[in-house]
């Protein structure tokens, strides 16, 4: 019977988690609970009314015993934490997801108030809300990063009548700031609860899709795995030629390996134009994916460019490293005076950048069979 019963537990539990759960709670909240029930079922047996329990002379106290027990844990475990500032928050299979308002720090005396987008504890996008630069670029993605320098390029090209842009990752939508009259982005979101969250509380797409009114431009969201979504369209319609394809899906704990795999690399290389550029977004707090992108890109034949931009926090701006794929000589002789030079000195001893200019590590090539991410880790 014992046995029976810890298995029904354990069956009716994981029912609860994965069937009931996403749908009544907005966060994680059922390990909190089984930790705070256990602790308080706990707290009433050596409380309990029994012969030896420490209330036994006071059963009265029983009731507000356990009761200031309880509260007790819910408050250290966060429950009273209405999250008052949140202007939204939205929980699935894909994790909790967060938008918000606060400000980042000008100088002693003045803020900038923002807008974030946040997965768990990944900062996935953020929007400066003064009405003067509310489409201005930030995080990642700021004219001076890897990918913001990409996107110029072939924007700045006058022979081009638009670019196209695909992007594998939607976030706060920031990327859209760069859309012109006559681009076409295409994004590639796999968790369903973005594109509203975006669309609702960030002004990204729509500021895109105003300006795209004015030109031929347009920009879709594929929703669905990125990689399923490009292979599909490649057999379907073929080739989407972007000029610039982003993969930006990197910056989690858990990564999405299969996107940096040779297989994965041989459909980029097919949707990208001829001369286009692969931007990978590699800023990892615990994994160095610079070796495996520079395995991919010996794969597919192409060079490789890595650009460091430093952060600038009173304009919302992060520190990213991007790593530019592609065969187009012309970016790599403009850009290429831009490749790991933007590196923030002030924020960082002497060590830092030695470290951060170090020879490149041996190229490592992922497939769909085999990945190692233990070689990979950032050990100190």
């Amino acid at each position: 019977m014992f046995y029976l019963m810890i298995s029904a537990g354990g069956a009716l539990g994981g029912l609860f988690v994965s069937l009931v759960a996403p749908h009544i709670f907005t966060r994680y909240l059922e390990w909190d609970l089984g930790w705070i029930g256990g602790n308080v079922l706990a707290a009433a047996i050596i409380l309990g009314t029994v012969n030896n329990g420490l209330l036994s002379r006071y059963p009265w106290l029983f009731g507000p015993g356990l009761a200031v027990v309880a509260a007790l844990l819910c408050y250290r475990a966060g429950l009273f934490d209405k999250n008052l500032d949140s202007l939204a928050m939205r929980r699935n299979f894909y994790g909790v997801l967060r938008v918000y308002d606060t400000w980042v720090t000008v100088d002693k005396d003045n803020y900038e108030p923002v807008r974030e987008l946040v997965n768990g504890g990944i900062l996935h996008g953020m929007q400066l809300t003064d009405s003067e630069r509310h489409g201005e670029p930030t995080t990642y993605y700021a004219p001076k990063s890897g990918v913001g320098r990409a996107i110029e390029f072939y924007s700045a090209d006058k022979a081009r009548k638009g670019i196209r842009v695909g992007a594998i990752g939607l976030g706060a939508g920031t990327l859209a700031a760069y859309a012109k009259a006559d681009d076409i982005y295409t994004f590639y979101e796999i968790n369903p609860q973005v594109p509203p969250l975006t669309d609702k509380y960030f002004t990204f797409l729509s500021d895109a899709r105003q300006r795209m009114t004015k030109g031929h431009g347009r920009l879709d969201i594929v929703m669905g795995d990125a990689r399923l979504s490009l292979e599909r369209e490649l057999k379907e319609s073929g080739s989407r030629r972007f000029d610039v394809l982003i993969v930006d899906a990197f910056s989690g704990d858990a990564i999405p390996v299969h996107l940096l795999t040779r297989e994965a690399g041989d459909i980029y290389a097919a949707q990208l134009a001829p001369g286009g550029t692969l931007a990978i977004h590699i800023s990892n707090r615990y994994l160095d994916l610079d070796p495996v992108v520079r395995g991919l890109a010996q794969h597919l034949k192409l060079q490789v460019l890595l650009i460091h931009s430093g952060d600038d926090k009173p304009n919302g701006i992060s520190a990213s490293d991007w790593m530019l794929v592609t065969e187009n000589l012309s970016l790599l002789a403009k850009l290429g005076e831009f490749a790991d030079k933007d590196y923030d000195d002030k924020d960082h001893d002497e060590k830092d950048q030695a470290d951060k200019h170090h020879d490149p590590k041996p190229a490592l090539l992922w497939t769909d069979d085999y990945s190692n991410l233990f070689r990979i880790l950032k050990l100190k």
